[in-house]
């Protein structure tokens, strides 16, 4: 009973913890200030109340926040796409951005991504999409992209894996609202070959962990080859944190079950990098499970 802790400005001061008997549940005693009594509830409700709501808020200057995307985004820098409408496909459409001869994209020339293209796009006044396969046919990261009815279901069953495996990711709810991307960060920049083969095992792990999927449930991997095709840049992923789908669906989703919420700086400033050296031995238990 000795116990004694609270957050910042909390009116609960944790006192104990104590374990029901019957469910072998853990439950956090605290004494509220406000009521001015003694209190219980279970130890993981009043950790996320407690810290969810007393968490400190990140302050970061504008270049700070450039950088800090820059790290965690990391795909190509010469070169990034932009949304459009198509009026022959009647669709939104992404292309790499490029200088104009004659009026005409001068596809010999892709502009670079600069801080102020990612400053537009977080601020909602363009739409812009990354390549992850970089010219060494190393990526920094991987996503998982799933784009069926049930993704939260699917998505939880990947998550349960990567947990296992203690792989950290994040969870990002899809441009179109009706999906989901796992992604997972490297330490340092890997072959696409071996992140992909990395993500086709956790695909087969949480299939065999959840006979209700399949491979049919996944849309694809980013990036979605292992090489770079001849005069291309690999297929791009839509860049995230994008302001104006963030005001409707888009956002980080950063616990279990997939409704917790992660503002957009803790995503950012976290640590939510694999290293795949250390990490060598459960990834090569998960590939040939």
């Amino acid at each position: 009973m000795g116990n004694s802790w609270h957050g910042p400005h909390s009116r609960d001061i944790l006192k104990a913890i104590a374990t029901d008997a019957e469910s072998g549940e853990r439950q956090a005693v605290y004494f509220d200030q406000v009521r001015q009594q003694l209190m219980i509830e279970p130890l993981a409700k009043f950790q996320q109340r407690t810290l969810t709501n007393h968490r400190p808020k990140i302050q970061l200057t504008t270049a700070e926040k450039l950088a800090l995307y820059r790290r965690r985004f990391t795909g190509r820098q010469d070169v990034y796409a932009k949304r459009y409408f198509n009026k022959q496909a009647q669709r939104d459409v992404y292309s790499p951005v490029t200088s104009f001869i004659n009026g005409r994209p001068n596809k010999d020339d892709p502009q670079p991504l600069t801080d102020a293209v990612i400053k537009a796009h977080l601020k909602g006044q363009i739409f812009i999409g990354i390549y992850p396969l970089l010219k060494n046919e190393t990526t920094n990261f991987l996503v998982i992209d799933v784009d069926k009815h049930n993704w939260q279901e699917i998505m939880t069953s990947l998550v349960q894996v990567c947990k296992q495996l203690k792989l950290p990711t994040a969870v990002e709810k899809s441009q179109s609202g009706h999906g989901g991307h796992l992604w997972f960060f490297f330490e340092q920049a890997i072959t696409a070959t071996v992140a992909r083969r990395l993500g086709q095992a956790v695909l087969k792990r949480a299939m065999a962990i959840n006979p209700d999927i399949s491979f049919k449930a996944f849309d694809r991997l980013f990036p979605n080859q292992d090489t770079l095709p001849a005069g291309g840049y690999g297929n791009l992923i839509a860049a995230p944190l994008q302001y104006e789908r963030m005001q409707l669906w888009t956002e980080f989703i950063c616990k279990r079950p997939i409704r917790a919420i992660c503002g957009s700086m803790a995503v950012l400033a976290g640590n939510w990098h694999t290293d795949i050296g250390t990490s060598s031995n459960r990834y090569q238990q998960t590939r040939y499970d």
